[in-house]
């Protein structure tokens, strides 16, 4: 049987070394001296091969006793092995729905040797086809996985057994990126002056994460960036219910990764998630972000993998405090005045410019006017020419800006919104002295103005239907749009 295999792997081609031996007791502490082994290591500079089952494609024999497939990784640095399962045909699951009884694989993960004996349980068993397996793609926690091939001696007809590829993989792809906090289980902080990219990962991944973490990822960027998450993919665990319930951090139940806009709890929650995600995107809304990973003590599965960059929606700023936002990276944040709520500084000038998508645009609204007014009437906008002010320009057509209104005193603006993907704020801070805190504003780009209608007219994005069969009265948001602003609440009939 053994040189058999010997010239089937010969036969594929196998990219890594393989070395097939009869193992007796003495030399590893095998299951029993008549189990068969085959042996997976590096060969020259190539890291990873293909493995399979006896005879593969073909049918593989009845009463294997013990064929081992044991994986090495080099010794060089701290690596582990990867295996991923391209086919599988082993027979039947029993009628229990488990890999007990019939043709199976028993693997092995946590081994730091390649050895194993009859008092060492099996992390996992495989069985069945393709379809029925949960995890197709399976890590080792060291340096060692094995494989163990068991067949009963019912003969079958037409399977094909399993065929897989494996790697060496460097530990150091798996280490979390940043500055572990001292005395902390999993808590990370990371600033963009250290790295502007970068990774982190559940604790243990890509093997299982352990019962009762409570782990944290605190990440800052500089003034004019913001945080950039990706989720490669996560994979938590949730207790079976009868009912399906939203993922909720105060749920028990749950394990759960939760997303804070800012760098403590108390921050705005712009993510949660549980169960099973692939390719997740979240944006800060400003410099900093802070993810928060809990586990309870019952099931675990693998984890999260995670990217992370730090962004700039601010592009080739002509002075300190000016920002250029684009919604490709950021779609709704807050900006204020320079060392607002300070009084902001005399003399300066500062531009903001946001760029939309081409059916968004960009909607503003002020929290918080206080500008220094020279003498001028603060209630009439266009009358600024001795205060500082703000002025807001749009485009049309594609030309150069042209002033929309202009803003001083401390009057709080009416909301704003452009008329198409560009709208422009530029504050000029004229005079000399000044104890104003200067202003604070939130902005987003949106569809179709922010006004909600019961149907939007194609090819007239700014053409609204109200509907009576649809809705017998309603209110159109107050919005300033293409320079005119929509004062008070409109009942309409259609």
């Amino acid at each position: 049987m053994v040189s058999g295999y010997k010239r089937v792997a010969a036969a594929k081609a196998v990219r890594l070394a393989l070395i097939v031996s009869f193992l007796s007791g003495s030399i590893y502490g095998v299951l029993n001296p008549g189990c068969q082994c085959v042996t997976f290591q590096k060969n020259g500079d190539k890291l990873s091969g293909e493995f399979f089952s006896p005879s593969y494609p073909s049918q593989y024999r009845n009463n294997i006793d013990c064929l081992l497939y044991t994986f090495i990784a080099p010794d060089d640095e701290p690596m582990i092995v990867e295996i991923a399962f391209t086919d599988l045909d082993l027979g039947q699951v029993n009628q229990y729905g488990n890999c007990n009884t019939g043709d199976k694989l028993r693997v092995y993960l946590h081994q730091t040797s390649p050895s194993i004996n009859e008092e060492v349980k099996a992390d996992t068993q495989i069985c069945g086809n393709m379809t029925m397996m949960s995890n197709k793609r399976l890590y080792s926690k060291h340096g060692v996985l094995i494989l163990e091939l068991i067949t009963d001696e019912v003969v079958r007809k037409k399977q094909r057994g399993f065929k897989g590829i494996f790697n060496f993989l460097p530990k150091a792809s798996f280490q979390s990126d940043g500055v572990k906090i001292s005395g902390s289980q999993c808590d990370y902080r990371v600033s963009a002056g250290a790295k502007l990219s970068g990774k982190f990962f559940s604790p243990g991944y890509p093997q299982s994460y352990p019962p009762n973490v409570n782990c944290s990822w605190v990440l800052s960027g500089d003034w004019h960036e913001s945080v950039k998450i990706t989720f490669l993919k996560i994979d938590l665990a949730v207790q079976a219910t009868s009912q399906p319930r939203k993922c909720n951090s105060a749920d028990s139940s749950y394990d759960i990764i939760t997303v804070y806009d800012g760098d403590s709890n108390d921050s705005p929650v712009i993510g949660q998630f549980c169960g099973y995600h692939v390719y997740e995107e979240i944006f800060s809304t400003g410099t900093k972000i802070k993810v928060v990973f809990t586990s309870n003590d019952q099931l675990s599965m693998q984890g999260f993998a995670a990217l992370f960059s730090f962004i700039k929606p601010v592009l080739q700023p002509r002075y300190k405090c000016d920002r250029e936002i684009k919604s490709k990276y950021i779609k709704q944040g807050s900006m204020t005045s320079e060392l607002y709520p300070n009084p902001y500084t005399p003399a300066s000038l500062c531009t903001y410019k946001f760029y939309a998508a081409a059916n968004e645009r960009v909607a503003i609204k002020f929290i918080d006017f206080d500008l220094n007014t020279g003498g001028a009437d603060s209630t009439v906008y266009r009358s600024c020419d001795l205060s500082d002010k703000v002025t807001v320009s749009i485009q049309v057509d594609n030309s150069y800006p042209e002033t929309l209104m202009v803003l001083c005193g401390t009057k709080l603006p009416p909301a704003i919104m452009s008329n198409g993907p560009f709208l422009q704020l530029r504050f000029e801070a004229m005079t000399k002295n000044s104890q104003a805190r200067g202003f604070k504003f939130q902005y987003q780009f949106v569809t179709d103005f922010g006004i909600k209608a019961d149907e939007v007219v194609p090819y007239t994005p700014c053409t609204f239907w109200y509907k009576k069969s649809v809705n017998a009265e309603g209110e159109i948001t107050p919005q300033t749009i293409l320079g005119f602003t929509l004062r008070y609440p409109v009942s309409v009939f259609v």
